[in-house]
């Protein structure tokens, strides 16, 4: 098996380039979007590569799950003196959250990029923990009171899209506002089903399109200022067929992807869900199952290897339940909860 690197514009010619040159059976390895600005770069693997095609050099491997990267540091400069003995206390909390070594290498550089603590209590750690993660990542929830968004819910099979979607429903309907749910999810049995429940509940319209050009119709029909939500069927990330399928729904261009990710998972290979589905245009992710999780290494892994912004939690199976921003300050409460139950 070889790998090879295709760019282009966006991940929709990337997916025909693919399947003009390589075939259906080409398994993606990693996305990402180009380093020199606009467009993707996806790797894939196949098993007979002609010889005029490049070949993709092998990548260095990847730490194991919570070992330290072997490269050498960044040069220090210009960073404050953040005590060695501090450092090791929150590396020890992200190894304990199961967060993978590379990711923890780039979250230490934020830490030692803070102001020295005043003193060694819990309360200075946890500042500490909620500073680096505003350096290190993006939080930027979604505001659903705001007229006109057309949200699109993706992600793995079992990580909670559609009573994500009903959560969702409900916080706009609470605020005595009208919305549009669709249902794009034509593999799950009952899938429809559970979804009209939710609606029928909440008092919502419900939409099915079983293709691309029945959503195109459905949102034509729309009025601009209608707030649309749509739940999609879940997608393998290592199956090429389900990706494209999930990439022509998620391309509209009036569209915007979320990922929605359980807590709980392996870190590692959260990091490979999250690149692979990146390749629609995804840029926030939602956390789901967060009453059900005790490590939350795979949200901060994903996170990192998307570069995703966190937007919003669920932490309960009932629809009405608060539906929450991610902050610094409460993924820092989730990161030193452990500690607090200790003392």
């Amino acid at each position: 098996m070889r790998l090879r690197t295709i760019t282009a514009s966006d991940m929709q010619d990337a997916m025909r380039i693919m399947r003009e040159e390589i075939g259906e059976d080409a398994v993606i390895i990693s996305t990402a979007r180009h380093p020199k600005g606009k467009g993707v770069t996806v790797t894939v693997a196949q098993e007979e590569e002609p010889a005029d095609l490049p070949v993709e050099e092998p990548a260095e491997a990847a730490p194991a799950l919570g070992e330290r990267s072997s490269k050498p540091a960044a040069a220090s400069s210009g960073m404050r003196s953040m005590p060695d003995y501090i450092v090791k206390d929150v590396e020890q909390i992200m190894q304990r959250h199961g967060v993978a070594g590379e990711t923890i290498d780039g979250f230490l550089k934020a830490v030692q990029a803070q102001s020295p603590l005043k003193d060694d209590s819990e309360e200075s750690l946890a500042a500490l923990l909620e500073s680096s993660l505003a350096t290190a990542y993006r939080f930027e929830p979604i505001n659903l009171l705001t007229e006109g968004y057309r949200y699109i819910l993706i992600g793995p099979p079992g990580a909670g899209k559609t009573l994500t979607t009903a959560k969702m429903a409900a916080q706009v309907v609470k605020a005595g506002h009208s919305l549009v749910l669709v249902n794009t999810d034509n593999r799950k049995a009952g899938a429809v089903e559970q979804l009209a429940a939710y609606a029928e509940v909440l008092g919502v319209r419900l939409e099915v399109a079983e293709s691309r050009a029945d959503l195109k119709a459905i949102l034509k029909h729309c009025d601009p200022t209608d707030r649309v939500i749509i739940d999609s069927a879940g997608a393998n990330p290592y199956a090429f067929h389900e990706l494209k399928e999930l990439a022509e729904f998620a391309s509209l261009i009036e569209l915007e992807p979320l990922l929605i990710y359980p807590a709980g998972s392996d870190p590692e290979e959260a990091g490979e869900i999250a690149r692979a589905f990146s390749f629609v245009g995804v840029q926030k992710m939602i956390a789901t199952r967060l009453d059900v999780a005790k490590r939350f290494g795979s949200l901060l892994t994903a996170a990192h290897h998307a570069t995703l912004a966190f937007s919003h939690a669920s932490a309960s199976e009932k629809v009405l339940e608060k539906f929450d921003a991610i902050t610094p300050q409460s993924l820092a409460r989730l990161l030193m909860d452990y500690r607090a139950k200790r003392h």
